[in-house]
C-alpha cells in the first residue's frame, strides 16, 4: 500500500531523475562527453536519496520501493529521453527485449537495495535525533 505521503516523494524524485537524464544528455551532446559514466553515479545517488527521504513516509520497506520506482522511471522514460537527445550508436534502433531485460532487472534490483540502504541511513539519523532529544 502506497501512503499519501509517498506519492509526492516519488513524483519529485521521478522528476529529478528525468531532469538529470535530460540535462546530462544535452551536456554530453554539447561537450562530447561519454554519457554513461557520469550519469551512472548521479542515478545511484538519486536512488539512495529517494530511499532516505521516503523513510519518513513509512519505514525501510517504502524506502526500498521508492528507490525501485525511481529506477523504473529512469530505465524507461530516462532512457527514452536520452535516446531522443543523443546521437548514440543505438539511436533509431531499440535493442531486442532479451538484451534489455537483464540490464533493466539488474538496475531495478540495485535501486531496490540502494533505496533500502537510504532507509537504513534515515533510520540511523532518526534514532540519533531521538536519543539526543531524550538525553536533553
Amino acid at each position: 500500500m502506497v501512503t499519501r505521503k509517498l506519492v509526492p516523494v516519488l513524483l519529485t524524485f521521478a522528476a529529478v531523475i528525468l531532469l538529470l537524464d535530460a540535462g546530462w544528455a544535452v551536456s554530453a551532446r554539447l561537450f562530447g562527453w561519454y554519457h554513461g559514466r557520469g550519469i551512472f553515479f548521479l542515478s545511484l545517488a538519486t536512488y539512495l536519496a529517494a530511499g532516505f527521504v521516503a523513510f519518513d513516509c513509512g519505514g525501510r520497506l517504502l524506502s526500498a520501493v521508492a528507490g525501485a520506482v525511481v529506477s523504473i522511471v529512469d530505465n524507461s522514460l530516462g532512457t527514452l529521453i536520452t535516446w531522443l537527445i543523443l546521437p548514440a550508436p543505438v539511436a533509431g534502433r531499440l535493442p531486442p527485449i532479451p538484451e534489455l531485460a537483464p540490464m533493466f532487472a539488474e538496475s531495478v534490483l540495485v535501486a531496490l537495495v540502494l533505496g533500502f540502504v537510504g532507509g537504513l541511513l534515515a533510520a540511523v539519523r532518526h534514532h540519533r535525533q531521538e536519543r539526543r532529544r531524550l538525553s536533553t
